[in-house]
């Protein structure tokens, strides 16, 4: 089957083709996407394969009492224990930043991790730890190291070392870095790359570059438990101090989603960073962000991390360099209260979430985001799926919110997603309202143009009932609108820039945007095909409609050469030029979840 795939490629409609990964449902099952969230939003418990965080999945919470387990909360449960009492580390309830701590001794004190197969055998490695030496020396004292010893199973070490500087091991190869730790809080990273050339490993010291030099090509699938606190069981001293959150990714992470974690981390226990492009030192709990510092490697979407809160961008316009835009909340519970809601002129918000959450971007240009929730973690209940929600925002901590221009949403698989502009995207104090005013929920009555009444109805049975000769896009309420396109009904968009809340295009049934532009959907589902003949492919999260199980088609055709220049995911794809002169030249990374035509 891949034989007969990469034969297709080779037709002459594709000029350049340069990534298509193929993740075969049958070998795969589908995306990663419900798993649990990583560290500020950044990856899935797939890749976040251990997290280690002071205030959660400790064996005590007494002060001063022995640390006999810390657990795992990234979903993988790669728990670390130690069941010897004169080795444990101790519980102190206030360490960096007023927050719980581990603390160990320097000599004998560690904790141990099973060895796992996710823990090694990678192409990448990324790891990330906050700690606080009590008088730091050049003795090697180990942070997070799996090995046997120096000699035996050496996977990856991260340990302090001569002249007090960090030091990195991947394999046998080893780096350190330009900066001597301080006693003070700091944060510590080292990501291994082994998919380039050399240099593969690279220190960073509060976020700045401290050091890099040469790496194997992959991490070894060795047999050693990964010890936290000491190079390994029985050497000579271990580490002297505190140490806060261990975060190890088993891959490479870019330098935005490295800048993420990093802004993470100094937010929560107020370390200063190189680029610290979130700043609000009371709205901390679980921060999260998207960003890019070149304006063309990305993290373009948060996953979940617990606070309620989700981004993605809009319209490829994280474009300039060191662009970011973050999410942190003030830890408030997530209940409904009716206070500081303002007044609509159409209807009236019932109730908002208590918990408030401080947005904050940094650009040179400008970023258009989608700003999503999770209902449940926003304390709103269950919710209803044509039922209204309105983004609200506040310049200050205080008073009374004010509506979003144009940011409406609907409830989708248990989300509401908002599409703001960047003229509206101002820092500040957000949050989520109800309302009692209803969406609409357009069907494709007929095969159509998108923008004629009568493609359209408002009967989900199949009868024609739209006596206000309405489309999706001049419905009132059309920024909370859904829009489902039946089989076996062709609809024709014309016009440029549709705004509504979800796209659901359903088996044998087509939308076909040609060469429009500018649509925004927060949510885009359904297994039907979606035509375009240019790199149109409308803004919103398609997650769904790339699902290796239940996603649609897009079909790419025209007679026109054009190029494809974004990244993209989608479970089918097809080719479909009218000529074989006009070509679709590949210029991005594409992933194909199920078949190529």
């Amino acid at each position: 089957m891949i034989r007969n795939m990469f034969r297709k490629i080779a037709n002459p409609f594709l000029a350049l083709l340069r990534t298509l990964t193929f993740a075969l449902p049958l070998s795969f099952g589908g995306f990663t996407s419900l798993a649990q969230g990583g560290p500020g939003g950044v990856g899935t418990s797939s890749d976040n394969v251990l997290w280690l965080r002071s205030t959660e999945g400790t064996s005590t919470t007494t002060n001063n009492n022995p640390v006999s387990a810390w657990n795992d909360i990234s979903g993988n449960a790669n728990h670390s224990v130690q069941t010897t009492g004169s080795l444990q580390p101790l519980f102190i309830t206030s360490g960096i930043n007023g927050l719980p701590t581990i603390r160990f001794d320097g000599i004998d004190d560690f904790l141990m991790v099973p060895d796992a197969d996710n823990l090694d055998n990678t192409l990448g490695l990324s790891i990330f730890v906050v700690a606080q030496p009590n008088t730091p020396d050049s003795q090697p004292r180990g942070l997070v190291s799996k090995r046997v010893n120096y000699n035996s199973e050496r996977s990856y070490s991260l340990f302090t070392y001569t002249s007090s500087y960090l030091y990195f091991d991947a394999g046998t190869n080893r780096i350190n870095g330009s900066h001597a730790v301080t006693d003070q809080p700091q944060i510590f990273s080292a990501v291994f790359n082994g998919a380039v050339p050399n240099p593969r490993s690279t220190l960073y010291y509060n976020g700045e570059e401290s050091g890099s030099g040469n790496g194997p090509t992959s991490i070894g699938n060795t047999a050693s438990n990964l010890h936290i606190g000491i190079l390994n069981e029985g050497y000579a001293q271990g580490f002297r101090g505190d140490i806060s959150e261990i975060i190890i990714y088993r891959k490479a992470l870019n330098a935005a989603e490295r800048v993420v974690v990093e802004n993470y981390l100094s937010s929560r226990y107020d370390i200063t960073l190189g680029d610290n492009y979130y700043t609000n030192s009371t709205y901390n709990y679980d921060v999260v962000g998207i960003g890019t510092t070149d304006g063309i490697i990305k993290h373009s979407k948060t996953t979940s991390s617990g606070g309620g809160i989700l981004l993605r961008e809009l319209a490829t316009s994280l474009n300039n360099t060191n662009e970011f835009v973050f999410a942190g909340h003030d830890g408030a519970v997530t209940t409904e209260v009716t206070t500081d809601l303002p007044t609509l002129d159409d209807g009236s918000l019932t109730g908002r979430s208590q918990r408030v959450w401080y947005i904050q971007k940094t650009t040179t240009g400008s970023i258009d985001v989608s700003i999503g929730f999770e209902l449940s973690k926003t304390g709103l209940g269950e919710g209803d799926e044509n039922q209204i929600f309105y983004l609200l925002f506040r310049s200050g901590t205080s008073g009374t919110f004010s509506t979003v221009s144009n940011a409406q949403g609907v409830l989708v698989n248990g989300e509401v997603w908002f599409s703001v502009s960047d003229v509206d995207l101002v820092n500040g104090y957000y949050t989520i309202a109800r309302s009692d005013k209803k969406g609409r929920t357009w069907y494709s009555y007929q095969s159509g143009p998108w923008d004629d009444p009568l493609t359209w109805t408002l009967d989900a049975s199949g009868d024609f009932v739209n006596d206000e000769l309405l489309t999706p896009t001049t419905s009132p309420t059309a920024f909370s609108d859904r829009v489902v396109i039946k089989s076996p009904y062709l609809v024709t968009v014309t016009s440029d820039i549709i705004k509504n809340a979800l796209l659901d295009v359903r088996l044998g049934g087509t939308v076909d945007f040609g060469t429009t532009t500018g649509h925004i959907f927060s949510t885009i589902i359904g297994d039907g095909t979606i035509k375009l003949s240019a790199d149109n492919f409308p803004d919103g999260d398609a997650s769904g409609f790339a699902d290796a199980s239940l996603g649609g088609t897009v079909e790419y055709y025209g007679a026109t050469s054009y190029e494809l220049s974004s990244p993209r995911t989608f479970r089918n794809m097809i080719i479909n030029m009218d000529d074989p002169a006009h070509r679709v030249t590949l210029l991005a990374n594409y992933t194909i979840n199920g078949s190529l035509t």
